[in-house]
């Protein structure tokens, strides 16, 4: 097929030396018996093994196979029809498991699959890095992987000795591969991630080599962007490899829109081989691909020029703009699913520039990896969650869909149910649900197409299926949402939520990343309104999917109704005791030498339930709690509370829980869990346990709650027997001694001192004042005592060392107006003390009622009284504040 064969130097244009091929020139094979010449070695000359196979098997036989040198095999006259699938050339120890024999390059290096070969004479190299020799196996054949069979095979004789390679060249650097030999250019596209290496040729094509880090079943692209303002990978021409079943696969791709491949009608859209769309070609030759030790390389050539409507030309003399990415690929085909890596806004390369090789070693530490997010749960049997919002959004990869599932595989967006990724949900059977899904229903738009359906099969994407497929789908995977020919019913306007943050920026939990979404509706945002019912006839797991593309949703349970969300069944919980406020607690009896207990709680609340386990005190301050709502999904957690103040309720991990459930059924919140009996402040010892119930009506509020036990319960947890420890109620004596003292009687006696004395004659005034302050004396007295008998209590937070600060005041204030000096008689000055003391006496009385004020509701916010005691007191201290200021009023009036 040439006309000459010569010596060119290519950069002066120069023939050398040429030899002229003639026209009709006929060339044939070597004869059978005929003995190539060897490779020098060290003077022991190749071994011929004989024949091999005869050709039964997928045409699979050989003349002669030829052992040249310890890294060399020649095949004469070898033949294979190319029909089996993921078959190659392999080394066997034992030919009992093909995963533990050596896949050997074809003549060209490739690890694709073989192609057909007819008669054909091949050399096959073993892999430099491999290092181990010929002589090392016991086999050599054809053997097809997907089967696990061996197609034809040779034995190796074990006393084989064989020339070394007359040629061992030195190993690659760091990150490169023989498939980037004679491409002299190097630009690295993600740092320690992607590399690639090129080289202009003279029949204006250019050859490619692409590397980079890569897992199975990941795809990596580079290609030519159709914008040359900025990167845009939408209408790009590249070059998609990726590593499936065995084989590396290199396409010619064109990115019709960020979407799966999909086929709508007639017609393909989204990201798919060019050859798949109208009047597309497979512009690429000499494809060559291997994946070796994380480390995937595809080597292709392509015109500069465009070869159809779908290509992007190339000029080699600008600085041109190309993209690349990287994701996870669908495992049957290779194609792409989503991305993790994009380009920057510009990247450009100049293909014809003097050869510079500024590539980065390739950093395997880079090979994926998943931190997932922790799953979301929607347990619907609670009364508030019969109704579903559905919309679209980003996958979050790699801690979203991917790490949450457990699968690389999904694109670039998934669904949110209630604004959570891909929740978890449970249903009862034989109750009606609601799904307001706004998925799309423009299939002219292959990004903005999602409808909504239900399926067993835990891939979705329908349309995507064969034919019988989607027979065997419908017939058997009990489908919600379609009609009986497997068309969709629900798409609805198109919503979807987006955000700012790349994968490199995802925070620790989805809860920190959900305040980054906004959402945006195309159109009215009006949704499709599936209801659907689960009944006996529905499995007890089954999945919502999206019908133009799979891998968007995830499971949904289906229970019957009563299923309590716990270990074992509710008639398990066998031992009870009610702690007041509504709660009751069962727990499943201990055996002696249990290390856990599992428990469950239950009321009638719209927020939160807790369960303290107390040092045998009847507090919940230093008591380790288990708080357990739901807000959107369940959430049960341990937590160390210090004392009463807010800042000192801290969620521990001292205490193990290794489960937790939580549920609300007609409005009663039922919490489950299991925990250890060590750990935390007050560990379970000797199966003993003080517990102390609470609650709130808001599941926002965890500070605060609205009932709390007025005693607590010493529970045997192996027989159940319950003693009860008795809140001496000292602490609301206490309260009611204070407000009663400092908050109105003292007020009364500072009133009767200010306002009456003007307004009588005489000494009344006086004997109002003492009376009122000798018996608010005596009262905060007695609150005193009885407050410093609570240390625990009232020295954990400011409130207990302001209390003393007052009395020790108002002790010396007392003092004072005992040792006073009496009032002169009429017509007298008094002396200076009592000036002073006339001054002073009233300024730190009105000192002390104010500071005293300030304690009082300080003490009602952490006795947790009614909220009406708090209404109560400030109202009528507000009544007393007015009083004043108009009996100030009167009393200036009058002095003028």
């Amino acid at each position: 097929d040439y006309a000459s064969f010569g010596v060119v130097c290519i950069q002066v244009g120069v023939t050398f030396a040429e030899i002229i091929i003639p026209a009709n020139l006929q060339i044939t094979e070597p004869e059978p018996t005929q003995t190539l010449v060897a490779p020098p070695g060290n003077g022991v000359d190749p071994v011929t093994l004989g024949s091999m196979g005869d050709g039964t098997i997928h045409l699979v036989k050989a003349q002669d196979v030829i052992f040249v040198d310890e890294s060399t095999i020649r095949l004469v006259n070898f033949n294979y029809d190319g029909q089996a699938p993921a078959t190659f050339f392999y080394l066997f120890e034992t030919k009992d498991n093909i995963d533990t024999g050596l896949l050997i390059p074809d003549e060209t290096g490739s690890t694709n699959q073989l192609r057909e070969y007819v008669d054909k004479t091949i050399e096959l190299k073993i892999p430099i890095s491999k290092k181990r020799a010929l002589s090392e196996y016991a086999y050599f054949g054809v053997a097809c992987v997907v089967a696990d069979t061996v197609f034809e095979d040779i034995q190796i004789p074990s006393n084989l000795n064989l020339a070394t390679s007359s040629v061992s060249p030195p190993p690659p650097p760091p990150g490169s591969n023989q498939l980037t030999d004679g491409l002299n250019n190097c630009e690295t596209l993600e740092e320690g991630v992607i590399n690639v290496y090129w080289k202009v040729n003279d029949d204006d094509t250019v050859t490619f080599a692409v590397e980079s880090i890569a897992d199975e079943n990941q795809w990596t692209s580079f290609g030519a962007s159709n914008d040359q303002v900025r990167a845009v990978m939408v209408g790009c021409d590249a070059m998609v490899m990726s590593y499936s079943q065995g084989n590396v696969i290199i396409d010619d791709y064109y990115f019709d829109s960020q979407a799966q491949c999909t086929v709508l009608g007639q017609f393909h859209s989204g990201v798919c081989p060019d050859n798949l769309f109208e009047g597309g070609l497979d512009s690429f030759t000499d494809k060559e691909g291997r994946f070796e030790d994380s480390v995937l390389t595809g080597r292709f050539t392509r015109p500069l020029a465009a070869s159809d409507s779908l290509d992007v030309a190339i000029d080699p003399n600008a600085d041109f703009i190309f993209v690349f990415g990287q994701g996870p690929a669908q495992p049957d085909n290779g194609r792409p699913l989503q991305h993790t890596v994009t380009p920057p806004t510009t990247f450009t390369i100049r293909l014809n520039r003097s050869p510079v090789n500024s590539c980065l070693p390739l950093d395997k530490n880079n090979a994926p990896q998943n931190q997932p997010w922790d799953e979301q749960i929607i347990l619907s049997p609670n009364d508030e969650i019969r109704t579903f919002d559905v919309v679209i959004g980003p996958a979050a990869a790699p801690k979203g869909y991917p790490g949450i599932t457990g699968s690389i595989f999904g694109w670039g967006i998934c669904y949110y149910i209630n604004d959570l990724i891909i929740p978890q949900i449970t249903l009862f059977r034989g109750t009606e649900y609601t799904f307001l899904i706004n998925g799309g229903n423009d299939s002219s738009i292959n990004s903005q197409y999602h409808p909504f359906y239900i399926t067993a099969d835990p891939v979705g994407g329908f349309v995507q299926k064969t034919d019988q497929e989607q027979v065997e789908e419908m017939q058997n995977s009990h489908v919600v949402g379609l009609d009986t020919n497997g068309n969709p019913l629900y798409g609805g306007d198109f919503c979807d939520l987006t955000s700012p943050l790349s994968s490199d920026e995802l925070p620790d939990s989805y809860e920190e990343y959900s305040p980054s979404l906004s959402s945006d509706c195309v159109g009215g945002g009006t949704p499709a309104i599936l209801k659907w019912t689960p009944d006996d006839n529905t499995p007890d797991l089954v999945y919502y999917q999206c019908w133009a593309h799979q891998y968007l949703g995830w499971k949904i349970n289906v229970v019957d109704a009563g299923t309590v969300f716990g270990p074992g069944d509710i008639s398990e919980f066998t031992l009870e005791e009610d702690i007041e406020c509504g709660i009751t607690v069962r727990w499943i009896p201990m055996a002696e030498g249990d290390t856990t207990v599992t428990m469950l709680i239950e009321a009638e609340t719209d927020g939160w339930i807790a369960l303290g386990f107390t040092d045998g005190s009847y507090t919940m301050s230093g008591s380790d709690a288990i708080i357990g709502w739901i807000d959107g999904g369940e959430s049960v957690l341990a937590y160390d509370l210090q004392s009463r103040s807010s800042s000192d309720v801290v969620e521990t991990d001292d205490i193990e829980l290794t489960f937790v459930s939580a549920t609300r059924l007609n409005g009663v919140l039922t919490v489950i869990f299991t925990r250890s009996v060590d750990g935390g402040n007050n560990p379970i010892e000797d199966n003993i346990a003080t517990l102390i119930g609470a609650l709130h009506d808001d599941e926002n509020s965890i500070t605060q709650h609205s009932c709390r036990s007025d005693q607590a319960y010493t529970v045997n947890l192996i027989s159940g027997d319950v003693d009860s420890v008795a809140g001496d109620n000292l602490e609301d004596v206490h309260g009611g001694l204070m407000i009663s003292g400092w908050g109105y009687i003292l007020v009364w006696g500072a009133m009767s001192a200010r306002y009456i004395k003007p307004l009588v004659k005489g000494a009344l005034w006086f004997y109002f004042h003492l009376f009122f302050q000798c018996l608010g004396f005596c009262l905060v007295t007695a609150g005193f005592g009885i407050g410093l008998s609570m240390v625990e209590l009232h020295f954990n937070t400011w409130h207990g060392p302001l209390g003393v600060a007052i009395m020790a005041l108002a002790y010396v204030h007392y003092f004072i107006a005992i040792i006073r000096p009496h009032a002169p008689e009429e017509g007298e000055d008094p002396n200076t003390i009592r000036k002073i003391f006339e001054i002073v006496h009233p300024v730190t009385g009105l000192i002390l009622l104010i500071m005293a004020a300030v304690n009082i509701f300080r003490g009602i916010y952490e006795a947790d009284w009614p909220n009406w005691v708090n209404i109560f007191y400030g109202v009528t201290l507000g009544v007393m504040v007015v009083l004043s200021i108009i009996l100030e009023a009167v009393r200036f009036s009058k002095s003028d």
